[in-house]
């Protein structure tokens, strides 16, 4: 199967997933990585039809997916970019269930910029599911030794002491989870102090 023959196949939506096509596109990574790029690249270029069903081309997913496997670094930006359409463009994009998987795309592709991803978190007009999976992000990071203990915790204190008292939102629950699930000790006090905020 050439190059040309696994974009083909993953350009459009077929009832039978690509199986052979997927397999083949993992085996010639370096070759399909330009060609994902451009399938990325035309969906940024083509959202407004691509989202209005006007055009019918598919290959975004798999090209998301692909290139979070290798973890290319380039496709972090494009991630953004959906993220920053809103809420329906994600679900459309990445699919209904992408609490499950943005945040796990966002860490594969992390490129290193931060403030990318500050400006999600810290926006509460953005969705706050949203917001909470690209929270995430950062505790994977953590976890895989990109991001240190330090940069957590300031970041979360951060976050819990500029809450603002009407913003109650699952972000805050998700913060939780992952004070007590990373084990954040040095934040016991500022978690305490707000508890009551979000019960």
């Amino acid at each position: 199967m050439e190059i040309k023959e696994i974009v083909k196949e993953l350009q459009y939506y077929n009832e039978e997933l690509p199986k052979e096509a997927l397999e083949k596109a993992i085996e010639y990574k370096e070759e399909m990585i330009p060609e994902l790029l451009k399938m990325l690249e035309y969906t940024k270029e083509n959202l407004e039809n691509i989202f209005n069903e006007k055009d019918e081309f598919y290959g975004y997913i798999y090209a998301f997916f692909l290139l979070a496997e290798f973890r290319e670094k380039r496709a972090f930006p494009y991630l953004i970019d959906i993220i920053n359409k809103g809420e329906e463009y994600v679900e459309y994009i990445i699919g209904d269930d992408y609490p499950d998987y943005l945040h796990r795309l966002l860490a594969s592709c992390y490129n290193g910029d931060d403030k990318l991803l500050f400006d999600i978190i810290e926006d509460n007009k953005c969705n706050e599911f949203i917001r909470s999976s690209v929270l995430q992000t950062f505790a994977i990071l953590y976890l895989n030794n990109i991001k240190s203990r330090d940069f957590i915790v300031k970041y979360f204190k951060k976050l819990l002491n500029e809450k603002e008292e009407n913003d109650n939102t699952d972000l805050y629950e998700e913060i939780l989870r992952e004070v007590t699930d990373l084990k954040l000790k040095e934040l016991k006090n500022d978690i305490e102090s707000l508890y009551y905020l979000i019960e």
